[in-house]
């Protein structure tokens, strides 16, 4: 459950680089262009919309179903030291957010 959680914030992160990579030269353009479903700005809306990567804390989730397994005395050093890399992931993956959307303005 652990690496599904990584795999899933490492799709997160690919699908709006993925996105990203096209951009239009006019803010106008893509105010135009969010307008067609199928455009990058469309689809970058909608990533920010709808995967809300930024807000995303689905790795809190497996953390807990992962740490029910042990007790305080016995949970392994390398539970906690993946919650806090998942942390450090997060914020990491809300600033590319934040500076994607600011370099890309689709919202």
């Amino acid at each position: 459950m652990l690496t599904a959680s990584i795999a899933h914030y490492w799709s997160v992160f690919a699908q709006g680089q993925a996105i990203i990579h096209a951009q239009h030269a006019k803010s106008q353009e893509v105010m135009m262009a969010m307008e067609v479903p199928n455009s990058v700005a469309a689809r970058f809306r909608y990533y920010l919309e709808n995967l809300s990567p930024e807000r995303g804390m689905g790795f809190l989730d497996a953390f807990r179903q992962a740490d029910k397994h042990f007790t305080a005395d016995n949970e392994p050093q390398a539970i906690r030291d993946w919650v806090n890399d998942m942390s450090f992931m997060h914020d990491d993956l809300s600033r590319w957010v934040h500076v994607a959307a600011h370099y890309y303005p689709a919202h």
